[in-house]
């Protein structure tokens, strides 16, 4: 095997859903866009005979419709390794995950569901442990399985390095503020780290140890307008480096008009999904907004009349 064969494929962050996100609104076909970067990957896969692991949101609803869950079953790699973002679960949490569209696909033998360490190739031995959204990643244990193999770690969190961000993004979640302590010169005994949810892809590393946030697959969204999609591939020799999709046949609207139609479809379900865990309390209110703005990375118009609405949460709580 050559230093440079690819022997895992990195994903994450599809977001498939039926419905036209407004920057693509010039598509004639919504599905058909969306099968083209999922074509690529595939050919990719079949190519270097590489399995394929996603850190997370296959779906943008956990609830997604039967003609988009039969698209998935249709386009997506045969055999996929998952873990399940927050948008894969019902109520975000990994607990109802069987009531979720990415558990059809576990059903249907489409997907492979990511445990602790699981062996996905034999030759060279690779392993990944995944961590599911809410998830925090946990040290290998050095004791199993051997250590004369790749030893991946698959989370879905929002972690960021500068330049890779969003403006309100929480510092706390800076890579270098994630990780804690190095294991035997490695980040937590890995010899990779996987991450999803952060739509802005990046390549490090810490510690000498590769990671990859793999970013959005396709463009969704205005702040996306310029963002060139990837999945990472991994090479015999541990390094990890970036395919590129093309992007030449996404219709996508003029920055302007994609913002202005981001405003008027905010997205009520998702931030509904942050009130149902409320105590009633106005600053509860204005926690739950703040989180759906760290988690949606929406634009910043949208963002403004959210944090407005903020202020005027706390403003009532306090003539009161």
């Amino acid at each position: 095997m050559k230093p440079n064969d690819v022997i895992v494929i990195f994903v994450s962050d599809i977001h498939l859903q039926s419905k036209v996100p407004p920057l693509r609104y010039n598509e004639e076909d919504w599905f058909a866009a969306m099968a083209r970067p999922l074509k690529t990957l595939c050919e990719v896969a079949d190519a270097y005979h590489a399995p394929v692991v996603c850190a997370g949101d296959i779906f943008t609803r956990w609830n997604s419709s039967p003609e988009l869950i039969n698209f998935a079953l249709e386009n997506l790699p045969d055999g996929m390794y998952a873990i399940p973002g927050q948008h894969d679960l019902p109520e975000h949490s990994v607990d109802e995950i069987t009531r979720s569209a990415f558990w059809t696909l576990v059903m249907c033998g489409k997907i492979r569901p990511i445990g602790k360490c699981m062996r996905i190739r034999e030759s060279p031995a690779v392993w990944v442990s995944g961590f599911a959204y809410g998830a925090a990643i946990e040290q290998f244990p050095s004791s199993e399985p051997a250590r004369n193999a790749f030893h991946i770690a698959v989370a879905h969190e929002y972690v960021w390095i500068p330049g890779h961000q969003f403006d309100t993004a929480d510092k706390s979640m800076n890579l270098r503020n994630v990780v804690t302590r190095a294991y035997e010169g490695k980040w937590l005994g890995y010899d990779a780290v996987v991450f999803g949810d952060n739509h802005n892809g990046f390549i490090t590393k810490v510690y000498n140890t590769p990671v990859i946030n793999c970013g959005a697959l396709m463009r969704r969204h205005s702040n996306e307008i310029d963002y060139r999609p990837f999945f990472g591939l991994m090479h015999a020799d541990g390094t990890i480096s970036k395919h590129y999709l093309p992007i030449d046949d996404d219709k996508v609207m003029a920055l302007a008009k994609a913002e202005a139609a981001e405003v008027s479809e905010l997205d009520t379900e998702k931030l509904f999904d942050e009130m149902r865990t409320l105590s009633g309390k106005a600053y509860d209110f204005g926690t739950a907004i703040q989180r759906f703005l760290d988690r949606e990375q929406i634009c910043p118009d949208v963002a403004q009349i959210l944090h407005s609405a903020i202020e005027e949460s706390h403003v009532s709580e306090v003539s009161e």
